[in-house]
């Protein structure tokens, strides 16, 4: 693939509301698709296709554990990812709906919505 197509790719992949509220909530903690539908407030298949979106442009990397696939940031090399990255968590960062996310994902880490954390008692952490 050449150049101009993956700067195309990424653009486009950043061209969507929900799929930058993503890439913020992610900044500090990985989170499977049915706790990105509780903070967003959408369907999972929406959110399924906005982490694809931003997964094929290198934006994010699932993790699978037990069944369930938790993503994350990317921890890329790509410069232009990492730079684009560090632009959208410092552009987004005093933005109101991502203050809100971020409550929303503090209290879902503490009531363990998924069943998988439920079953083995882990509990998450989120920074900020």
């Amino acid at each position: 693939m050449n150049k101009t197509i993956n700067i195309a790719t990424f653009y486009r992949a950043l061209a969507n509301k929900n799929r930058l509220r993503i890439i913020k909530v992610l900044e500090n903690c990985s989170l499977c698709v049915c706790e990105i539908k509780e903070v967003l407030g959408t369907t999972q298949p929406a959110v399924s296709r906005h982490l694809s979106i931003l997964k094929q442009a290198g934006f994010l990397e699932g993790t699978k554990k037990a069944g369930w696939v938790y993503y994350g940031i990317s921890r890329t090399k790509n410069p232009l990812i990492k730079q684009l990255l560090a632009q959208i968590f410092n552009a987004l960062e005093t933005e109101k709906q991502s203050a809100k996310d971020r409550r929303k994902v503090k209290k879902l880490l503490k009531t363990k919505l998924c069943k998988q954390e439920k079953a083995n008692g882990k509990k998450r952490t989120f920074t900020s």
